[in-house]
């Protein structure tokens, strides 16, 4: 029989490594907004040769979580307040549209098993305090219904939710009541899209955005605040 998949080569295990590294720690802040990353000095931190490192790097680029310099080199992405507030915007229209789309389908079963499977996992490793994994099926929920909803246009705003949502982890992992609010609010959607109800689903997936946008927003002008106050004491 002729193998129809291919073996994942141990390089692209490598980059992959490197890359969920580096996402951990940026979503930690063990890296800050606005640090560089000098490939050199990251390179021998991990272990590894700088080929791989780069390939890591350019994955990151693309979920906006480092920014490539005009000088060359990059940086951790550096997104304020204001930037969350523009791209939870967009997420409450591409989640409504997503939701009511795949409400709307007859075949949407397959689906909705997927997302009932999601919930579960999440309710588990939210009670592990696994917010790592908690944040990837957070990411999943999101991307399988935007992939149920069948518009390859919304499809290109993949980026877009994966990067709103790690930008919110901070807030997940250290507010554990928004975390089992987000839960519930996933199942809100989940049971909505079930029952083909599309406009409920698409009001219950805005709402979803809506609150995360505000929780989020919250959190970082505290931390502009600390900021200016900080930078305020030391003048």
């Amino acid at each position: 029989m002729k193998p129809i998949l291919e073996r994942v080569p141990p390089r692209r295990r490598l980059v992959a490594d490197v890359a969920a590294r580096l996402r951990r720690a940026i979503l930690s802040r063990d890296l800050k907004p606005g640090e560089r990353l000098p490939e050199t000095e990251l390179a021998a931190q991990l272990g590894v040769s700088r080929t791989p490192l780069r390939e890591a790097l350019r994955m990151l680029e693309q979920e906006a979580l480092v920014v490539a310099l005009p000088q060359g080199g990059v940086e951790v992405a550096r997104l304020d307040a204001a930037d969350a507030d523009d791209l939870y915007e967009l997420r409450e229209v591409l989640d409504g549209l997503a939701a009511r789309r795949l409400a709307a389908r007859s075949s949407r079963e397959g689906v909705v098993g997927i997302l009932r499977e999601n919930v579960e996992q999440a309710k588990a490793a939210l009670a592990e305090k696994d917010m790592e994994r908690f944040t990837e099926l957070n990411v999943s929920f999101h991307e399988r219904i935007v992939e149920g909803s069948q518009n390859r246009w919304l499809g290109r705003f993949m980026p877009v939710i994966r990067m709103t949502i790690q930008l919110f982890y901070p807030v997940l992992a250290s507010d554990v009541e928004r975390a089992q609010q987000a839960v519930r609010e996933h199942e809100a959607i989940l049971e909505a899209i079930a029952g083909g109800d599309s406009e409920e689903a698409a009001e219950r997936a805005r709402e979803h955005a809506r609150r995360a946008r505000e929780a989020l927003r919250k959190r970082l002008r505290a931390e502009e605040e600390k900021l200016r106050t900080g930078a305020s004491d030391v003048a």
